[in-house]
């Protein structure tokens, strides 16, 4: 059986984090909630999967949890604040199913080589070795 994707809901508005944490544990995924960014502190990198949370959140804290958690982040807003940093945007009242997929595509785990790394062929790496 495969592990649950994790999600961490930051929000103060306990009555948005039930309905939302509701929507995601019943389509499977494990579902944490916190009213403040800096409850977040303790979280580790790769703690979670994605990050969901809404405009009224606290910027410079968000913005750091978001740096220590590295995963993808998710904003439900009509409009982006300045200077948060986010990785997909999605409106308030956009319907669940959408929000759903996002989240699906935010915690998919990549595939294949890191665009980043440069790889080396074998023959490199033993001529580096015998040398």
């Amino acid at each position: 059986m495969r592990p649950k994707k994790r999600v961490l809901l930051i929000d103060a508005d306990e009555d948005f984090c039930a309905e939302t944490r509701f929507l995601l544990v019943t389509h499977g995924y494990a579902v944490q909630s916190i009213s403040k960014p800096e409850d977040g502190s303790h979280f580790g990198c790769g703690a979670f999967d994605a990050l969901l949370t809404r405009a009224s959140v606290p910027v410079k804290a968000f913005n750091a949890l978001a740096k220590q958690i590295e995963s993808p982040t998710i904003l439900l807003a009509e409009k982006a604040p300045l200077f948060m940093i986010f990785d997909r945007t999605l409106p308030e009242t956009a319907p669940k199913s959408e929000l759903i997929e996002i989240v699906r595509i935010a915690t998919a785990r990549k595939r294949g080589p890191r665009k980043g790394i440069a790889r080396v062929p074998i023959s490199v790496v033993a001529e580096a070795a015998t040398a």
